[in-house]
């Protein structure tokens, strides 16, 4: 039984390729908005002060905004032609209510995320790396963690509704 399960899974995902490519794209490029905002202020914060605590905890913070962002921005702009008969505000709510839609599939990537970046920063940089390499190494690190996790918890969860249905 559960490895019928797990093989028509499998027939799922490479049915639905193009869309989880699709989906990947966008988080990839989400992702290096959030490396630039985060290397940028992890750099500025260390001109500052020299409290690892604080420069990972701010860096941290840009870096998941500036992924945020850039996601949002990156989604709009893929999915604008599918709504241009509607006027601008009514096409930009439909968009961002399909691209919050998302965020149910991906929550636990985003704790991960959340918890990974700062930790591995942190540990960088007590071990005596410069706050930019650190945050470059753990931004990396931790966008890999999410991006395993939303893939899979995206495919799981489409994979559940295509069999309600």
């Amino acid at each position: 039984m559960a490895r019928d399960t797990i093989r028509k899974y499998f027939k799922f995902v490479n049915r639905n390729r193009p869309v989880y490519f699709h989906f990947n794209k966008q988080l990839m490029i989400s992702e290096l908005a959030g490396f630039g905002a985060g290397v940028g202020l992890a750099e500025a914060a260390a001109a500052v002060t020299r409290d690892e605590f604080t420069i990972s905890v701010s860096s941290g913070i840009a870096d998941y905004t500036g992924s945020l962002l850039g996601f949002l921005g990156i989604f709009y702009s893929d999915n604008k032609m599918q709504y241009r008969e509607l006027g601008r505000k009514e096409r930009f709510k439909r968009i961002m209510k399909n691209a919050f839609s998302l965020w149910p599939s991906v929550a636990a990537a985003d704790v991960a995320y959340i918890l990974a970046r700062p930790s591995i920063h942190y540990i960088l940089l007590v071990s005596g790396l410069e706050a930019g390499i650190a945050a470059t190494i753990a931004h990396f690190a931790a966008f890999g963690v999410f991006n395993g996790v939303a893939m899979l918890s995206r495919s799981i969860v489409d994979y559940l509704r295509s069999n309600r249905q």
